[in-house]
């Protein structure tokens, strides 16, 4: 009982860290976030040296949601497994600066997983163009996926629709 304590507290500190650095990195307002009480209870605050700290309740729903996005990316980052990751339009409420943010971080998780970033905002879209070859764009219409060429034709798509 008490090895396995000790393990999950490893785990969880190691978590805790991972996602306090995505997610400073994301909100460059935070310097990261520490678990107030058991994980299962999803008690985390904001910290910022700068001012007050925040608990998850204090924050925007935007904040929040960069929250819990840094911590489910850093779980991934600390999978040993490289399973594919899909994100359905997790970014739906940040600025244009918290996006591209986010989008880095996908990025560094793209070179390990395969990332399947699905979105009906033309604007992502742009984002992803610079991904390189890598990237791969593809439209649903009637119910059917179709590949689109790149970014730029997927982004009309999505604009006329």
């Amino acid at each position: 009982s008490r090895l396995h304590d000790r393990l999950l507290e490893d785990v969880v500190h190691s978590l805790v860290d991972d996602a306090s650095e995505i997610f400073s990195n994301i909100t460059q307002e935070y310097d990261g976030i520490e678990l107030s009480g058991e994980i299962q209870e999803l008690e985390f605050r904001a910290l910022r040296s700068s001012g007050p700290d925040h608990g998850v309740g204090e924050l925007s729903r935007a904040t929040a949601e960069q929250l819990f996005l840094a911590i489910r990316l850093a779980r991934i980052r600390q999978t040993d497994v490289e399973l594919p990751v899909v994100i359905d339009d997790a970014a739906t409420n940040f600025d244009p600066s918290h996006i591209a943010r986010v989008f880095e971080v996908v990025g560094e998780l793209a070179s390990r997983n395969q990332v399947f970033f699905l979105t009906c905002h033309p604007e992502f879209v742009r984002l992803t163009a610079g991904a390189g070859p890598t990237a791969q764009y593809w439209s649903l219409e009637n119910g059917v996926f179709t590949q689109v060429a790149d970014a730029e034709t997927l982004e009309r798509r999505l604009l006329a629709a």
